[in-house]
């Protein structure tokens, strides 16, 4: 016991006293910022890692980890820590994870390979800590230790966002026959791009008029009364279009009539004479059969009870009155405005004489919507009376309206308006007559160019060049612009007026310049912007690919095709082969890998920079070396394939050039079998198909089909027995070419082997036994039933004496002998137990 005790306790110090620093031989998390237990930092110890400089959001990326220099040795550790993204191991059991932490597992390495996965979109840069140790595997003394660190930024996909119309409107919302109906909407986009290519649809009581297609004003003549119209529009930003937005519905509805003038007659009447109301210039767009309203004012003022009267009688004047008629039209739905005529005096006395109008000029001449018009006047008076008042009534298309002013300010007009003015005046006792101005026509203004901008001040040869604009027009007609291209200087007609030049155009070294201006289909605007653009070199786009279905037993190699727009000679800068991420410096700039280099499940990448001379590209790819598959092959072991008789075959010498065959899978009709040998049983007449499939490590499979021809069965031994003075003699026939042994057994038990058709036996026990005799050719065992024929033998005892037994006391004294000696062999037991 003591000696027991003494052996745990020297057992316990041992465990007790094993060096503390071999805690952390299975990893340690969250220490990328060195490892101080074991010494200072290290410049000898040189971490190599292959973190992305950029990341695509949610993407896993493989790493590898390595450490190289330091002391001397394998063993290592290592710890990562990144604040965004996860870490995996990947299915290396090398390696554990903990939150954003990954380190060994073990201390025997000092390569690691694991996952990370990139955080989602819009989580930013990456911070990335590493610790790496290199250990001589005694304790914390003598080991070697560095740190880095890294960012990796999160790369952004831009992706165009349609632009957006919103509060489509036609004006007026109350339109008639006399009105243009004028679109507007408010054009958006959410990455500032211009307006390019938005369609403009007006819809006629819901049906689509093609042939007014992107006008933004429709002109009156192309209206009638009850249609009902509605504009759809569709925005552009030139590169996608977004959704249709649709207008308010417009009806046209009834337009007034109109009267261009009234008037008195006799113009000097008297108190015998009747006043008769004339108009003139009566009109109605709509068609409809006008009829009139008459209403006669005295001395400015209304008389109700005159109205309706065309004529006014002569007994309701008297000398010195003053009258005036005012007129309107009616078509059924509206009535015109009314339209004053001039006065006339009732003579009987000495009369005044009315001043008069002698001219009217509006200036400018040719105003446009951004002119206001003024009014210059001369008048004359018969009387020579002062002119105390003048008065103004403006008409807009011969319509009078309610502007009374003697400037007519640019808010009111539109381009293609006509405008005049009326204009009388007073000298205290009489009006003149209206008297009508000149119609001036209110001309276009020219656009404004507020900005414009090149898509590119430097584009490749394959980039063509995009000109937009900002453009604003007073009297909201459709803007295009007007280009003009230049090459080195030198107007290109062929491209007039392109707001894209085609990059078939350009060749590297061209200098375009692109001079711009507004135009609104009747002038351009007055400033305009000069553009420049520099034709630079394109890059060659290099296409490499690996040869496919790649095996261990192959050669790797690569193909190219190189295409460079500016038709720049080309040449491999550099050839980098890696295997499984790490680089193969003996095979640097080499065309081929041998296949000595391969090994299946590698993933094999090549890295190819190609210069134009000027710009150098990096061109990769990769290829997952494949698994050469095993060639399965029978081997039959068996030379004479009798019917009803099983056949030995083998796959032993199936093959695997790369790997170890792990399974033998065999099969045939009515059977099969597993392992690297099969005995199927030959049919009675006929041929039997046997197929092996073959399964390597790796899990790829090969087979091959046998066809085994059966030949006629052995002809059945027929087996014969006698007995004579105790023995036993078996006989039987055997008729075939084939030299066979025959195995004879009595009672199931072996007792000879003979290759003659007879065989003698001498039992020694009497009675019945049973003898078989087997068939077999070399160590083939026949499995037919009648191979194996069988006879059973009566043995009879012989007529003998039989011998004297011991007498009945020497019986006793052996008896007593063993007693005696079974007795002294217990003792001895229990005594070797008490021990």
């Amino acid at each position: 016991m003591q000696a027991k005790a003494l052996l745990l306790s020297a057992l316990l110090a041992l465990v007790l006293l094993s060096p503390v620093i071999e805690a952390n031989s299975n990893g340690k998390h969250f220490s990328s910022g060195g490892c101080g237990c074991h010494g200072g930092s290290s410049s000898s110890v040189s971490i190599s890692e292959n973190f992305p400089s950029s990341y695509t959001a949610g993407q896993t990326y493989s790493i590898q980890v390595s450490l190289s220099g330091g002391v001397s040795g394998s063993k290592g550790g290592f710890n990562v820590e990144v604040d965004k993204g996860s870490f995996s191991t990947g299915g290396n059991s090398g390696v554990k994870v903990s939150g954003k932490s990954i380190t060994h597992s073990n201390k025997a390495s000092r390569a690691w390979n694991f996952d990370w996965t990139a955080p989602a979109s819009g989580s930013g840069t990456v911070a990335v800590g590493i610790a790496g140790l290199t250990a001589n595997g005694g304790g914390t003394g003598g080991d070697a230790w560095t740190t880095m660190s890294r960012t990796i930024t999160e790369t952004v996909v831009a992706t165009n966002n349609p632009p957006t119309a919103t509060n489509v409107q036609i004006s007026p919302s109350t339109a008639t026959s006399l009105d243009d109906l004028s679109v507007a909407y408010v054009y958006n986009d959410q990455d500032g791009d211009a307006q390019s290519g938005t369609t403009i649809h007006w819809f006629k009581n819901g049906v689509h008029q093609t042939q007014f297609d992107g006008l933004l004003t429709l002109n009156k003549a192309h209206t009638v009364r009850n249609d009902d119209w509605q504009v759809q529009v569709t925005p552009s930003d030139g590169e996608d279009f977004g959704s249709t937005a649709s207008s308010n519905i417009v009806t046209i509805f009834n337009a007034p009539p109109t009267l261009a003038s009234s008037s008195v007659s006799p113009t000097s009447p008297t108190t015998d004479d009747a006043l008769t109301a004339s108009l003139g210039g009566a009109n109605d767009n709509d068609g409809d059969t006008l009829s009139y309203a008459y209403r006669w004012l005295l001395d400015g003022a209304l008389q109700d009870g005159l109205n309706d009267m065309a004529t006014l009688p002569s007994y309701v004047t008297r000398v010195g009155d003053v009258w005036e008629v005012e007129i309107r039209a009616y078509d059924g739905e509206d009535y015109s405005g009314w339209v004053r005529s001039g006065s006339v005096s009732i003579g009987g006395q000495l009369q005044n004489t009315p001043p008069t109008v002698d001219s009217i000029s509006l200036s400018p001449t040719n105003p446009t919507t951004s002119d206001s018009i003024l009014v210059a006047i001369t008048s004359s008076d018969a009387d020579m009376d002062s002119i105390i008042e003048t008065q103004f009534r403006w008409l807009r298309n011969g319509v009078v309206t309610a502007i009374s002013t003697s400037t007519l300010d640019n808010s009111e007009t539109n381009k293609g308006e006509s405008w005049a003015v009326d204009v009388r005046v007073n000298d205290g006792t009489d009006w003149s007559a209206w008297t009508t101005s000149a119609n001036v026509q209110i001309g276009n203004t020219a656009p404004l160019l507020e900005t414009a901008a090149l898509s590119h001040t430097e584009a490749f040869t394959d980039e063509s060049l995009s000109v937009t604009a900002v453009m604003s027009d007073v009297d909201g007609d459709a803007l295009t612009m007007n280009i003009a291209w230049y090459l080195s200087g030198d107007l290109q007609s062929t491209y007039q007026n392109f707001e894209t030049l085609p990059s078939s155009a350009t060749t590297k070294g061209d200098v375009w310049t692109a001079i711009v201006q507004a135009y609104d289909g009747t002038e351009t605007s007055s400033a305009s912007e000069t553009l420049t653009a520099n034709i630079v070199n394109s890059e060659p786009v290099v296409d490499i690919e690996l040869n496919d279905a790649v095996t261990s037993q192959d050669e790797l190699s690569f193909t190219s095709q190189i295409t460079d727009l500016d038709d720049d000679s080309t040449e491999f800068v550099s050839i980098a082969w890696f295997r499984n991420g790490f680089r193969e410096g003996s095979l640097d700039n080499a065309t081929t890998v041998p296949s000595s280099y391969l090994g299946p499940g590698q993933e094999w990448s090549i890295e190819v920079v190609t210069s134009d001379g000027e710009a150098t590209i990096l061109s990769t790819t990769s290829v997952i070396i494949e698994n050469a598959p095993p060639v399965a092959r029978i081997t039959v072991l068996t030379d004479s394939l009798f019917a009803g008789e099983r056949t030995h075959l083998s796959g032993v010498q199936s093959t695997d050039s790369d790997s170890s065959i792990i399974r033998y899978q065999w099969s045939w009709a009515e059977g099969g079998a597993s392992g690297i040998e099969a005995s199927p049983l030959m049919p009675q007449t006929g041929s039997i198909d046997v197929t092996l499939v073959v399964t390597d490590s790796a899990g790829a499979t090969n087979s091959t089909t046998i066809r085994l021809d059966t030949i006629a069965a052995l002809p059945c031994p027929v087996l014969t027995s006698s007995v004579s003075e105790g023995e036993v003699v078996l006989d039987w026939t055997w008729g075939a070419p084939t030299s066979p042994s025959f195995e004879v057994s009595r009672n199931g038990v072996p007792v000879g082997l003979t290759y003659a058709n007879t065989f003698t036996d001498t039992p020694s026990l009497t009675g019945i036994s049973t003898y078989q005799v087997q068939t077999l050719i070399g160590d083939r065992v026949l499995e037919s039933p009648c191979q194996s024929s069988s006879v059973d033998v009566l043995v009879e005892a012989p007529l003998t004496d039989a011998e004297q037994g011991p007498s009945a006391l020497a019986g006793l004294g052996l008896g007593s002998v063993y007693a005696i000696l079974g007795l002294l062999l217990l003792v001895s037991s229990l005594l070797r137990r008490g021990d």
